[in-house]
């Protein structure tokens, strides 16, 4: 068996070699890990530009820096494509099973949970596990082996007691053999909410056991509105051969609660206000009193985290939210002890680690709590349309879009409401400039040793403030100015952050409203983290300095080989930025690679013209990125090169040059792996 010892993507590209001389193209790199992101072995992915055809082989890990073409023994049944992202889902997040990993990879890329078993052929093969008790949709191709595929799926979920549906692919004007990525390309504006309106069918397993076809089925009609389950239950009742009566009470029983493991309602109830009138500048007083007794934070983040807790309570009054960003460089800074406090200082506050963007719309419709998300450096950034629901939701009239019913009616659903989010690091750019960020940092021992411990069970002070807080909203909201004055060069979005919050402390009176204006400043003056693209656009500049012109891959690689910049390990999985990953960044710049001819040979690529329009508004004029340094010197040879296709961000295989030749041999030694790019 033929062995090669190099990094895994030069080592596929090795092992493609023979197929790259004949005509196929590098797509993909497959990478299938166990649940904690651990790498198990990969899919090498390449297609004929003529004939179509496909070349596929797995690619296994035996040893440091050492593979072989094949695929690994599982004894428990061949894990799913990207595994870490089921694992660490949410508990009721919907996981669509498409064919092949390249539909996966593009689900991902519009914020959708998916996976696959790799190919019809390895249903049986596979372990399905993972899936138990899940939401599950199947979208197969639109062939015949695609809806094999679906029924043979099903089979296997049917005893994981999972609620299994399939997209109606015949209505989806697809043509022959037209699948997921097909589909999105048509739609190239579509997100999770457009494939969630998809139609569909609930899927009955042609061998399931008829008590897994009973519990699927009156789980399904148990989430229908009434009206729906009436005009589902006759037919249902007959498919699953019993009584209507029988049907309705089995509904009845999964739609109270019982052994459904569906959890429980959200309940969320106002604070009773305090008996008495208040005193605003004692409440502020108390307020930002008891904030110092329990986290380490300068007076302006104090001042700011008080006042943002009262607009939680008067957020009826409020034109915008701003949200509150409590973030820091590393753990163990308190961010999430500052969400434990507003837990019980802000009204009807709602807690989580997580989110989907149907629970946010659905929460602030129905009951506008104050939202509290931690760990968002974990889920947020690749989640475009739960940004999108928290940036609506920032001021009034922001809404959400859904089609509901039997008639697609398209309903609105409020989004506007409080929001504060706790995580490492920044913010994406469009939801930082709509927060007030207070920066954290640990405390020292000394520190440590001055200041109280939060404990949830005894919060009777706390309980005590939040009333008196609603108390105080109640007597004043009616009062708040809505253009109250602002500091210099307070305008646009900045100005509003932070009038809703002026305006409170304003009413509030005594020393107050200087001091909030003055912590605003303080906190505004604080040099906000540079966006990635603006970061992208400074480093391209200053490859750009000496040369008009690169290729799209020699730019990924110059990027990539730039210390103390993030595109060595971006995104999620911390993986280096591709060609794509650059033209989609570039997109929204009105940037996008060109094709030049150089030698006889095609190669797509940026010229520095494209990018003044971008320099002359977004960058400083007298400041070029010093980081811009290539890792490799210039001259080099490029190569054929497969880049991982990540769970986050997937990258495009590209092929330049072809490498020295090396066939015939066995057990290759890459000591020095060539420059990647094209000349």
């Amino acid at each position: 068996m033929r062995t090669v010892t190099a990094p895994a993507r030069a080592a596929a590209h090795i092992f493609a070699k023979d197929a790259l001389d004949k005509g196929y193209e590098p797509e993909a790199l497959h990478e299938y890990t166990d649940a904690d992101g651990n790498p198990l072995y990969w899919r090498i992915r390449a297609k004929h530009q003529v004939t179509g055809e496909k070349w596929i082989r797995p690619m296994r890990p035996i040893g440091e820096n050492e593979y072989e073409l094949k695929e690994p023994d599982f004894a428990a049944g061949k894990p799913l494509y990207r595994l870490r992202a089921l694992s660490i889902a949410l508990e009721d997040e919907p996981v669509f099973i498409v064919e092949g990993e390249w539909c996966v990879d593009h689900m991902h890329d519009v914020g959708v949970l998916a996976t696959t078993c790799g190919s019809a052929a390895a249903v049986d093969k596979t372990d399905w596990t993972p899936l138990a008790n899940k939401r599950v949709t199947i979208w197969p191709d639109n062939d015949p082996t695609g809806k094999s595929f679906a029924k043979e799926i099903a089979e296997k979920l049917a005893p994981l007691n999972c609620k299994v549906e399939t997209i109606d692919i015949d209505g989806l004007d697809l043509s022959d053999k037209g699948d997921v990525v097909d589909w999105l390309a048509q739609h190239p504006h579509a997100g999770s909410i457009d494939i969630d309106q998809l139609p569909r069918s609930a899927t009955m397993a042609g061998h399931a056991s008829p008590t897994a076809k009973t519990d699927a089925e009156v789980s399904r009609l148990a989430d229908l509105s009434q009206i729906e389950y009436d005009q589902s239950r006759v037919v249902s009742a007959e498919q699953l051969g019993i009584r209507v009566s029988t049907l309705d009470d089995e509904v009845t029983r999964v739609r109270k609660g019982q052994n459904t493991g569906q959890g429980q309602s959200v309940v969320l109830e106002a604070p009773e206000p305090w008996h008495e009138p208040v005193e605003g500048p004692e409440l502020v007083t108390e307020l930002v009193k008891l904030l110092r007794s329990y986290i380490v934070a300068d007076s302006s983040a104090l001042t700011a985290i008080a006042f943002w807790t009262l607009h939680a309570h008067l957020i009826e009054f409020a034109s915008h939210s701003p949200r509150l960003n409590i973030t820091a460089p590393e753990k163990g800074c308190a961010k999430t002890l500052v969400l434990d406090l507003l837990g019980h200082l802000a009204p009807k506050s709602i807690r989580t680690e997580n989110v989907t963007t149907a629970i946010v719309f659905r929460l602030m419709n129905a009951s506008q709590p104050t939202l509290l998300i931690d760990e968002y450096d974990t889920f947020l950034t690749y989640k475009e349309e739960l940004r999108g629901a928290l940036n609506s939701g920032w001021q009034v009239g922001g809404c959400a879009m859904r089609c509901e019913g039997d008639g697609n009616d398209v309903r609105t659903f409020n989004t506007f409401g409080a929001v504060a989010l706790a995580g490492i690091g920044a913010l994406p750019g469009t939801l930082h400039d709509r927060s007030i960020t207070i920066q954290m940092k640990r405390a020292t021992q000394t520190e440590s040793a001055e200041i109280g411990h939060f404990d949830s069970r005894h919060t009777s002070e706390i309980d005590s403030l939040q009333r008196k807080i609603a108390r105080w909203a109640t007597d004043h909201g009616q009062n708040l100015e809505s253009d109250p004055s602002m500091p210099a060069d307070f305008y646009g979005r900045k100005a509003d952050r932070w009038r809703p919050l002026f305006g409170i402390a304003d009413e509030v009176g005594g020393h107050w409203p200087g001091a909030l204006r003055e912590a605003s400043i303080v906190l505004e003056s604080i040099e906000s983290e540079e966006t990635d693209g603006v970061m992208l656009l400074e480093d391209i500049r200053a490859i750009l300095a000496d040369g008009d012109w690169i290729t799209s891959t020699n730019l990924a690689d110059k990027l990539v080989s730039l210390e103390g910049r993030p595109w060595a390990e971006f995104g999620r999985q911390q993986k280096p930025i591709s060609t794509n990953g650059i033209a989609r960044r570039l997109k929204g710049f009105g940037i996008a690679p060109k094709q030049r001819n150089q030698g006889g040979v095609n190669h797509r690529g940026y010229g520095r013209e494209q990018f003044q329009d971008a320099f002359e508004r977004y960058l400083p004029r007298d400041s070029v990125s010093t980081s811009a340094i290539p890792l490799h010197p210039s001259g080099g040879k490029g190569s054929s090169h497969f880049a991982t296709a990540t769970p986050v961000d997937r990258v495009a295989l590209q092929k330049s040059l072809q490498p020295t030749d090396d066939a015939g041999c066995s057990g290759v030694a890459v000591d020095d792996v060539p420059e990647v790019g094209e000349l």
